[in-house]
């Protein structure tokens, strides 16, 4: 349900804001260790066969609008993409709650 609400309504532009914070400050503070900034320099060869600057990506993560939500979520989060996973002991009814279980 959750899915398909982001798919047809997004999300707020509060949660937003706090996501792209969140990951501001996630990748400022992957920076504090030489191993994480050697790691970041090379997934952005790889990813992109150039070295992305920090300022870069910060400024990517700014971009992102809401309707950029709704555009990737569109493009993700379809039946085709999702799959369940339960790690559990067999329970009586489970087959019955996984059988319901529809994206």
């Amino acid at each position: 349900e959750e899915l398909n609400s982001i798919r047809t309504k997004g999300i707020m532009q509060h949660e937003l804001e706090f996501a792209k914070t969140y990951l501001r400050g996630n990748v400022l503070i992957g920076l504090e260790s030489t191993g994480n900034r050697m790691g970041q320099l090379a997934r952005s060869e790889l990813y992109w066969n150039r070295t992305e600057k920090i300022e870069t990506t910060l400024n990517n993560i700014d971009k992102v609008t809401l309707k950029d939500i709704i555009r990737v979520a569109n493009a993700y989060f379809t039946d085709k993409n999702m799959a369940i996973c339960v790690a559990a002991p067999k329970i009586k009814g489970m087959e019955s709650v996984i059988n319901r279980a529809r994206f």
